[in-house]
């Protein structure tokens, strides 16, 4: 995905006088089937060749809870259960939630032992990874790290503001920051964080702007259990085989 938001977005594909970012739909057309095949492949085989073997970052994990932190967003949407200040494009808020974390991708690839120092912090503690960063001096955050990396690829700012304020959402929170939000807590309460024991630390501004309290999260926190927890397993196996 960021590597299509990247290339359909350079001005050999987007065109010099072309102002707004693609949207994924328009991104799929204009580049076709085949280049986008292309695209998936070298993916894959980048994959393959930059993760360092000293690394024991769980890409299985890191897949599950971004795949699901997007269905989340996608049902939360659908079914109407946010109360919502303006509509969010599908575009918008399936990149923003599937594209959340990118960052750890980064500090678990290329700075495993950091992120190693941070998931022990984290278990250690009791705490989020977020706050596991911050207490280990805040260098290089996965929000900031998503932040550099969506910005570069030249997305639009309400999707960069997603990926940079989803732990740390700001007062008020703008409503896709608030459904990608939303939607990484309630991964953790499905067990599908980064780590399987993740607890959820709701942002109280974000349950204030959206008009829920933890009643209404243990509530759709149910609905998604079952049917759509294996829905993501299944596509998880997909993309990880």
């Amino acid at each position: 995905m960021h590597k299509l938001l990247q290339i359909v977005n350079s001005p050999l594909f987007a065109g010099s006088g072309h102002q707004d970012g693609w949207t994924l739909r328009e991104s799929l057309v204009r580049l076709g089937r085949q280049r986008v095949g292309a695209i998936a492949q070298q993916v894959k085989l980048m994959n393959n060749l930059i993760k360092p073997e000293s690394s024991q970052f769980n890409l299985e994990r890191f897949w599950t809870h971004s795949l699901t932190s997007a269905f989340i967003a996608d049902y939360l949407i659908q079914k109407k259960r946010l109360s919502l200040t303006e509509p969010i494009p599908f575009n918008d808020y399936w990149i923003g939630a599937l594209l959340h974390d990118i960052g750890k991708l980064i500090l678990g690839f290329f700075f495993w032992s950091h992120f190693e120092d941070i998931v022990v912090e984290m278990s250690n503690e009791n705490t989020s990874f977020r706050q596991a960063e911050q207490a280990l001096g805040d260098v290089a955050n996965h929000e900031y790290l998503g932040k550099l990396l969506l910005m570069k690829s030249g997305v639009g700012k309400l999707l960069v503001e997603a990926v940079s304020m989803h732990d740390t959402p700001g007062d008020p929170p703008p409503p896709l920051v608030c459904l990608v939000h939303l939607a990484n807590e309630l991964s953790k309460e499905l067990g599908k964080g980064y780590t399987p024991d993740e607890r959820p630390t709701y942002n109280s501004q974000v349950l204030k702007a959206l008009k829920l309290n933890i009643s209404d999260i243990k509530r759709i926190s149910n609905e998604l259990q079952g049917q759509v927890s294996e829905e993501i397993n299944t596509l998880v196996k997909h993309c990880v085989d």
